[in-house]
């Protein structure tokens, strides 16, 4: 048996730095949505609150869809 988090390290094998600093730069956008979420959903109702995430979340993901076929496709 291994010691210490053996998972953590097979994770970062092998990823490009390129990658992390890509993953890094996203962190104060990610912040910054949290902050006006935060703000927004003390405003909206719950439902409200719910049809605007639900939205995002199926914008997001079918942007993903379109982009994997396109891929895939070309």
């Amino acid at each position: 048996m291994l010691r210490g988090d053996s998972r953590a390290y097979i994770v970062t094998v092998d990823v490009p730095g390129a990658t992390w600093l890509g993953a890094a730069s996203l962190i104060p956008f990610a912040w910054a949505g949290g902050l006006i979420g935060r703000r927004v959903g003390d405003r909206l109702g719950v439902e409200a609150a719910t049809v605007l995430a639900l939205i995002v979340l199926i914008a997001t993901g079918l942007y993903t869809v379109v982009a994997a076929a396109r891929l895939a496709l070309s």
